[in-house]
């Protein structure tokens, strides 16, 4: 790994959209679908080009930040929670809908980490922290 090699801090956010299966099945997977491309969106513009995004199934999106420790890492987290927060996404003509997510913080430890798993892992408990401690939240670990 890059950051290993180079000894580069490298943090990782896992975020999962909060009521996704809610929002579902009250407005249709048509709206769900709708909740997902804006949340990418809102992804992309707020990364930049050194980062990756990625969608790694139903709700749930990984960004991976090179060259970031854990506080530059939860500074962008909670930017991304807030600008979220703030979207109002199209359901109909008439109807909108607001949405949170909850996103967890890790950053890869180059003595302690075997592999990228072990970071990944370690943002997903912390995300599963944020949806305990009552969503919209960012939590690290």
């Amino acid at each position: 790994m890059f950051a290993k090699r180079k000894k580069l801090p490298l943090s990782v956010l896992m975020i999962d959209i909060d009521t996704f299966k809610k929002i579902n099945d009250t407005y249709g997977h048509f709206c769900g679908d709708k909740i997902i491309k804006s949340l990418s969106k809102v992804l992309i513009e707020n990364t930049r080009g050194s980062d990756f995004v990625y969608r790694i199934g139903g709700e749930e999106f990984v960004i991976i930040f090179p060259d970031t420790n854990i506080n530059e890492g939860e500074k962008l987290a909670q930017k991304i929670r807030k600008v979220i927060e703030l979207l109002m996404v199209s359901v109909d003509e008439l109807n909108t809908l607001q949405y949170t997510v909850s996103i967890g913080v890790s950053e890869y430890n180059t003595k302690k980490d075997k592999s990228f798993n072990d970071v990944l892992l370690r943002a997903d408990n912390a995300l599963y922290v944020a949806k305990e401690e009552g969503r919209n939240r960012v939590s690290i670990l």
